[in-house]
C-alpha cells in the first residue's frame, strides 16, 4: 500500500467569512492606504463612496453602460457573472434579476441583470 499523499493546500483550512475581504476593497500590503476605483453610490445626501476593483469593477460599469437593458451571462462567456453580481449586491447595489428563455440546441433560460440603483465612476 503507498502512503498517504498530503494535500499541501488543505493545510491552510478553509475561509471562512469573518476573514473575507469584501471586493478586495483593502491593500493588505500597506495598511491605511485604500486601493480600487471610486464609485459614488446614490444622489444627493444619500450618496456614498465604495471602493471598487478587479472583475467587480468590470461588472459595475458594464451594468452601467448597458443601461435599462441590462447584461447577460450569454453575452460574456466563461465570465463568472452571477458571482460579480453578488459582490456588487453586498455593497448596496440594488441589481434585479429576470428570467429570459432561449431556444437552440439546448433551450432553457437565462437571468438578465439589471441595475436600479443610481451610481456613477468617479469621484464628487
Amino acid at each position: 500500500m503507498s502512503p498517504k499523499k498530503e494535500n499541501p493546500g488543505g493545510q491552510a483550512g478553509a475561509l471562512d467569512a469573518s476573514n473575507w475581504k469584501d471586493c478586495r476593497t483593502e491593500n493588505t500590503s500597506r495598511p491605511g492606504k485604500r486601493q480600487g476605483t471610486s464609485v459614488i453610490v446614490g444622489t444627493g445626501e444619500d450618496a456614498r463612496e465604495v471602493l471598487l476593483s478587479g472583475r467587480v469593477l468590470w461588472a459595475i460599469q458594464e451594468l452601467l453602460r448597458a443601461g435599462p437593458k441590462g447584461i447577460t451571462s450569454i453575452d460574456y462567456p466563461g465570465i463568472r457573472l452571477a458571482h460579480f453580481i453578488f459582490m456588487l449586491r453586498k455593497q448596496g447595489f440594488a441589481i434585479v434579476t429576470e428570467r429570459e428563455a432561449h431556444g437552440g440546441q439546448f433551450p432553457a433560460s437565462h437571468p438578465r441583470y439589471r441595475l436600479h440603483t443610481q451610481a456613477r465612476i468617479g469621484g464628487a
